[in-house]
């Protein structure tokens, strides 16, 4: 079994952005993926309001019980400009992080990984700072300041081959 769908849920005050790999588009694998960004907002003191959602599976009937169920309300009407910007930013990331793998690295590509380096596009999404106020997503979903941005230098660049060196 392999990933060929997500979640990519975005908070819309702070910008962070929540991914979920999935098996399949099957309704009950994205209210479970639903559940799980809910859960971890909800740790953080985030209590979603509104869910905007474009189509399948997101008008299947089983989403929309989710939803029902939930202190929310739902459209499916257009996005908001600036999630849809968000979408599209951490999508450009994922594709140049494959591009740059496939140019330098071609004898070890396999675009089955493209589920991985968009979990890796997430992370700098949410770890990225802010030109206006200097902090990031993943400070303002929290409401707690990072000490120092150590994941940042901490990150590799994706895809490069690595080698275990052992005695």
């Amino acid at each position: 079994m392999r990933y060929v769908a997500g979640l990519l849920g975005i908070d819309r005050s702070s910008g962070y952005g929540f991914l979920r790999n999935q098996v399949s588009l099957q309704s009950g694998n994205t209210v479970r993926s639903m559940r799980e960004f809910e859960k971890e907002a909800l740790q953080s003191g985030v209590k979603f309001k509104k869910l905007h959602a474009d189509n399948f599976p997101f008008d299947s009937d089983e989403f929309k019980a989710h939803v029902q169920d939930q202190p929310q309300t739902s459209s499916h009407d257009h996005q908001n400009a600036a999630i849809e910007r968000c979408i599209k930013t951490i999508s450009y990331l994922c594709q140049s992080m494959l591009l740059h793998q496939l140019l330098h690295w071609p004898a070890v590509f396999d675009l089955a990984m493209w589920p991985f380096a968009m979990e890796q596009a997430v992370f700098l999404w949410n770890h990225m700072p802010n030109e206006r106020n200097r902090l990031t997503p993943v400070e303002l979903f929290t409401s707690t300041k990072l000490h120092s941005y150590d994941a940042l230098s901490r990150a590799r660049v994706w895809g490069a081959p690595t080698f275990v060196l052992s005695p």
